[in-house]
């Protein structure tokens, strides 16, 4: 049973990218397309899962800070947001069906 070191630099580079872009889905999504080892899945999504959440603990991601930086817009969602309105309350009761005849 030998030790294969490059699962191992896999696995420290995408946890190193999911510490810094917070972005984990598409990391766990490239590197899945870069190796196709299905068996990899897991360990990447452990790996950028906890370095996204130690990385959130002490504060934004790079891209965040980019985005302060060069003074862009940023829009952040408002968490006073509440629905109120349901689905049935706004759809229309009133349909009107087509149906289909078979053409011979």
């Amino acid at each position: 049973d030998s030790i294969n070191t490059g699962v191992y630099a896999m696995v420290g580079a995408v946890a190193v990218l999911g510490g810094v872009c917070r972005t984990p889905i598409s990391l766990v999504v490239i590197m899945f397309a870069l190796t196709s080892a299905l068996q990899l899945i897991v360990p990447f999504m452990l790996a950028v899962l906890t370095a996204k959440a130690v990385g959130d603990a002490f504060g934004d991601g790079i891209y965040d800070a980019y985005i302060l930086l060069r003074g862009y817009p940023h829009l952040k969602a408002p968490k006073d947001v509440c629905f109120k309105a349901r689905a049935c309350d706004v759809m229309d009761d009133d349909l009107e069906c087509i149906n289909a005849v078979p053409v011979s």
